[in-house]
């Protein structure tokens, strides 16, 4: 699916006090290697969450150097690599450390999924689309715990709130992004 057609039915699937005060966007940069890229959330027309090839890249690099056993010299076994590849990728995405492919794949994920696992999908990224959808009523809103949730999803929530009028769960100070 073009990205014009996902960020469509992506933002169709918004609550109405919202849409059209979210966007969408992606870029890619064509003369990067490997036409690297980057998605963006708009608010209100300010950006204000991004995620990018180039930032997944160093968060990756750096988890890889933070990883004990790739760190230690000695030549892994093929299980050890692909034990160690699992740890680091899957701290990115409990992060939200992505790449503008991967987003693409999770936004496409999320338009057949219901609500209740949107909201307990392991993606902070999907999590935060989730709070945004119109499927997402006040009763859900309110159960979230917005302190135990990744700053996109606690931004995107505090948000919708706001537009819906119902006062935002609170955050403890420490959780405050």
């Amino acid at each position: 699916m073009r990205w014009s057609q996902l960020k469509q039915r992506v933002q169709a699937n918004f609550a109405p006090r919202v849409r059209g005060r979210i966007e969408l966007f992606q870029t890619r940069y064509r003369r990067a290697a490997d036409s690297f890229g980057e998605v963006w959330v708009a608010v209100d027309g300010k950006r204000r969450f991004s995620w990018g090839d180039i930032t997944f890249i160093q968060a990756e690099a750096a988890a890889y150097r933070a990883d004990r056993v790739t760190m230690n010299g000695e030549n892994l076994s093929r299980e050890e690599c692909f034990a160690a590849n699992r740890r680091v990728l899957g701290d990115l995405e409990a992060r939200g450390v992505a790449m503008r492919w991967k987003i693409e794949r999770l936004l496409l994920e999320s338009l057949s999924l219901s609500v209740e696992r949107l909201l307990k999908h392991r993606s902070p990224i999907v999590r935060g689309i989730a709070v945004l959808d119109r499927r997402c009523g006040k009763r859900r809103l309110a159960a979230i715990d917005a302190g135990a949730e990744h700053p996109f999803v606690r931004g995107m929530l505090e948000f919708r709130c706001a537009a819906e009028g119902i006062k935002s769960p609170p955050v403890p100070p420490a959780h405050r992004g």
